[in-house]
């Protein structure tokens, strides 16, 4: 049976390519914006995953966006363990929109069972500021 062992949201996931080392830069566990809807500009997921000898090597995922219920937004991924029993599955976007605030839940779908998860806070903070001067 496939299954996540590590899952996080972050700005940036990196994978070095000549150690095979990942960095995780700038965890995501909460986002304050005073109005939505509100995009994120940068979002990167990273889910680690463990399977048993007798699993597909190769195997189709998808990554989906919830919110108060509602999927916002969802993503296949072609994942494969080229034949080891761990593997990492990082997702970059370059953008998602959230239409408001709630929990986003980030998770991935191996079918329709869910391997791993991240959780957002989404906050509103109330009517932005605006300061004006007169000259």
């Amino acid at each position: 049976m496939i299954r996540g062992i590590l899952s996080v949201c972050a700005e940036s996931i990196v994978r070095d390519a000549a150690t095979n080392h990942v960095s995780v830069l700038n965890i995501i566990e909460e986002i304050n914006t005073p109005t939505f809807p509100v995009a994120i500009s940068k979002l990167s997921s990273l889910f680690y995953l463990v399977k048993d000898e007798e699993d597909a090597v190769v195997n189709e995922l998808s990554i989906r966006f919830i919110i108060n219920g509602e999927e916002i937004n969802r993503f296949p991924i072609h994942s494969d363990f080229q034949n080891k029993l761990k593997s990492r599955v990082i997702v970059n976007l370059q953008g998602l929109v959230i239409p408001g605030p709630g929990t986003l839940h980030a998770i991935l779908f191996l079918n329709d069972k869910e391997i791993g998860f991240w959780d957002i806070q989404i906050n509103h903070t109330g009517t932005p500021k605006i300061q004006t001067t007169q000259g």
